[in-house]
């Protein structure tokens, strides 16, 4: 297997962490500023997340079920 590349070392650093709820909650607010959508429909408001990395999926994950008591889908996509 080839070596990681930058990009691939810092997430996976960054996700070896242990946080609090505040880091959290800054890690949620910049990940959907950059990937997220906002998509209102029907009166339901909904945030469409998206990362190719599974580390990072995880993560946002964690971020989510520890921070809020809200409910969401997630879907995986392998391709």
């Amino acid at each position: 297997m080839g070596r990681n590349t930058f990009t691939q070392d810092v997430k996976e650093e960054i996700c070896s962490g242990d946080f609090t709820n505040l880091q959290y909650l800054s890690i949620l607010s910049a990940f959907i500023m950059v990937n997220g959508t906002f998509i209102e429909e029907n009166d339901e408001r909904k945030i469409l997340l998206s990362t190719e990395n599974s580390k990072i999926a995880k993560l946002i994950y964690q971020a989510l079920t520890r921070t809020f008591s809200i409910s969401y889908l997630l879907n995986l996509l392998k391709q």
